[in-house]
């Protein structure tokens, strides 16, 4: 299983929009041919998509992952909005990847620019790791 990570692409509605490190759309571009060389199994997408936080941002951002040649998930970050991203592509909580599973958190703090995990859903959490033996990444 060949899993790649993807993250914080920061990225406009506009293509052509700078940022302190250059242009996230092109940065973001070379980033897509660099993991297609490597041939992955799965991306995950750790958050961050947008800057934005425009649904054309997403939209943009959902685009050129499809031209990954396998399946792919996302999950928010402090900079995103998860109703624009699941307008234009599933949030998932768990993906079974055979031998193993993916747990997508959602550790989003609504205003704030960290994350965490509360007490209920730090619960939850425990709930699902005992409900199944395979080894989980979170």
């Amino acid at each position: 299983m060949r899993l790649i990570q993807i993250t914080d692409s920061h990225l406009y509605a506009d293509k052509q929009a700078r940022s302190r490190a250059g242009i996230p759309w092109q940065q973001f571009q070379r980033v897509l041919e660099a993991v297609i060389t490597e041939r992955p199994d799965v991306v995950v997408f750790t958050g961050d998509i947008s800057q934005d936080e425009t649904a054309a941002s997403y939209a943009l951002a959902c685009e050129a992952l499809s031209a990954l040649p396998c399946p792919w998930f996302w999950i928010a970050g402090n900079h995103d909005q998860p109703e624009l991203m699941a307008a234009e592509h599933p949030l998932l909580e768990e993906v079974d990847l055979e031998q193993w599973r993916l747990l997508l958190l959602n550790t989003q703090v609504v205003g704030k620019p960290h994350g965490e995990l509360g007490s209920e859903a730090l619960s939850a959490l425990a709930e699902r790791l005992e409900q199944d033996d395979r080894p989980t990444l979170i």
